[in-house]
């Protein structure tokens, strides 16, 4: 089975193509649906990309705790969808987009007081002045 092998650089440069062209494509379609529809539409079609994946993947499924931990994102994830989708109604996608691309700073904080990770003056600084774009780009 092949599967790609790129180093984690070139799949987070992709990963943020894919998710520039997502959020785009996301505000088109909560322009002109109700973003109830959008919200499900995405979601089917996502559905979908993940079964395909899973049957070309073949990805073996244990049950412990990284698997309750999946549930959980898979949880996660749809909920912050939900949000996002209704922001994109109401909202400009100039604005809703990166504010919602924000996420990462919970991530890292989450990642510092639970899993014990180092965090840098460095990052705290990036931390700092991410969470100040929120204030300026408001204005």
């Amino acid at each position: 089975m092949y599967v790609m092998r790129m180093n984690w650089l070139m799949l987070s440069v992709i990963a943020m193509i894919m998710w520039g062209f997502w959020g785009f494509f996301a505000k088109l379609a909560a322009s002109s649906l109700d973003w109830k529809q959008a919200y499900v539409m995405v979601g089917l079609v996502g559905a979908l990309v993940y079964v395909v994946a899973f049957l070309f993947l073949k990805p073996q499924i244990s049950i412990g705790g990284g698997f309750y931990y999946a549930i959980l994102a898979g949880i996660a994830g749809p909920l912050g969808g939900i949000a996002f989708y209704q922001a994109l109604g109401n909202g400009k996608a100039s604005l809703v987009i990166p504010v919602a691309a924000l996420y990462p700073v919970v991530t890292i904080a989450l990642a510092f007081l639970v899993l014990s990770e180092k965090l840098t003056l460095t990052h705290g600084i990036g931390i700092m002045l991410a969470m100040a774009s929120i204030f300026f780009m408001s204005l």
